[in-house]
């Protein structure tokens, strides 16, 4: 009797059955994102959505899925392209703050090559002769994120040395002599003090001049511009000569200026025994011309003393010697010859408690009292007041 397939075995053949026609069957092809999402779309007014009413799409929902396609690969290239713009605005920030924040090194220097020549002609002259010696940025500052300011230092040298008068603690007396040989020498002229054959010859004192500024020192001239940025590009404007500063001014003149009038140049070996040969001729002068003018006076005021009175016949009949009296009463008279052993004057004592002496009130409408002329003597000197 054969055996009957339990139930177990019925189930499995049942299930082998179904997976075998299941492998037959062919499996239908799967759906991209897009499609699926298409689809989706059109179907949402069926009562059951993702799925269809008819076995097929018609050809409305083919135009609607088409339609959809394009709309999406539109919306996905838009958004491809605003990443290509942000990626270009974030690049273009990104160079020109960390790549192109100024404009270069080559550029500056090509700007302000000429900046010497131009700025030499303000400085140098032919009391002042200078040079250029180069020019370099000494400051740039930022103003803001598209403009710069810079400063150009251009250095100009001394061709030769300068020179001033001087006029230290070591020409005081120099100085000092000249002004009195000048007034000596007025002196000589106006009283014609000596002769043809004692005439001495007048000393000359020239112009004493001291260096202020070596050949070689160098003044620094600052001049000012500005930079604009033209996206990655940066625009140079135009140096501003007009608001330029200078850190020193220079004292003093070449000796050029001085080639049509006598000097000496104080602190050179070369000069300094000249110095002394030409000041020790100016001291003679003045010490003879000053020896001259007190000759001078002394013979006029003897000139001017009145005559000695005429002695009279009797006088001189008699042959009488002149009394004291006489010789007091002469015009010159005589000081008296102190004697050491007389006594010596005792003044009398200070009394406080005496009464004051009362002066008499001043009267206005009292007659001038008229002083006697007197038998001093009258010295006509050499007014000391220039012509």
């Amino acid at each position: 009797m054969a055996e009957l397939p339990t139930r177990a075995q019925a189930r499995a053949h049942v299930r082998k059955a179904a997976a075998a026609a299941a492998a037959k069957v062919p499996k239908a092809p799967e759906m991209s994102a897009d499609l699926a999402a298409a689809v989706a779309a059109v179907t949402t007014h069926v009562a059951v959505p993702g799925s269809t009413a008819a076995p097929f799409i018609t050809a409305t929902q083919k135009e609607a899925v088409a339609r959809e396609l394009k709309r999406r690969a539109k919306v996905r290239h838009a958004k491809q392209v605003l990443v290509v713009i942000a990626a270009l605005v974030v690049l273009q920030f990104a160079l020109a703050r960390l790549v192109f924040n100024a404009p270069t090194e080559v550029a500056l220097r090509e700007h302000i090559a000429n900046l010497p020549e131009e700025v030499l002609p303000f400085f140098s002259s032919l009391r002042q002769p200078l040079q250029t010696d180069g020019v370099v940025i000494a400051q740039a500052d930022q103003i803001d994120g598209n403009h710069y300011r810079f400063v150009a230092s251009v250095t100009l040298r001394l061709r030769k040395p300068l020179y001033v008068a001087a006029a230290t603690n070591g020409t005081v007396q120099y100085r000092r002599l000249q002004d009195a040989l000048i007034s000596a020498r007025e002196q000589d002229l106006r009283f014609n003090l000596f002769s043809q054959a004692d005439a001495m010859e007048t000393p000359v004192l020239p112009l004493l001049l001291q260096q202020s500024h070596q050949a070689g020192e160098a003044i620094v001239v600052r001049v000012p511009f500005t930079a604009r940025r033209f996206g990655w590009q940066w625009r140079l404007d135009p140096v501003q000569i007009g608001l330029r500063s200078v850190n020193r001014a220079l004292e003093g003149d070449s000796l050029d200026r001085y080639d049509d009038i006598p000097y000496l140049i104080y602190g050179v070996p070369s000069t300094l025994a000249d110095i002394r040969q030409r000041t020790r001729q100016a001291n003679q002068y003045v010490v003879e011309v000053t020896k001259a003018i007190q000759r001078r006076a002394n013979v006029q005021a003897v000139a001017t003393v009145p005559a000695k009175p005429p002695v009279a016949e009797s006088d001189e009949a008699t042959g009488d010697a002149k009394s004291d009296e006489d010789e007091d009463a002469s015009p010159v008279a005589k000081r008296p010859v102190p004697d050491p052993n007389a006594p010596a004057i005792v003044r009398p004592a200070f009394d406080p408690n005496a009464p004051a002496i009362v002066q008499p009130a001043f009267d206005p409408n009292a007659p001038a009292i008229v002083a006697p002329s007197s038998g001093k003597l009258s010295f006509n000197l050499p007014s000391s007041s220039k012509r």
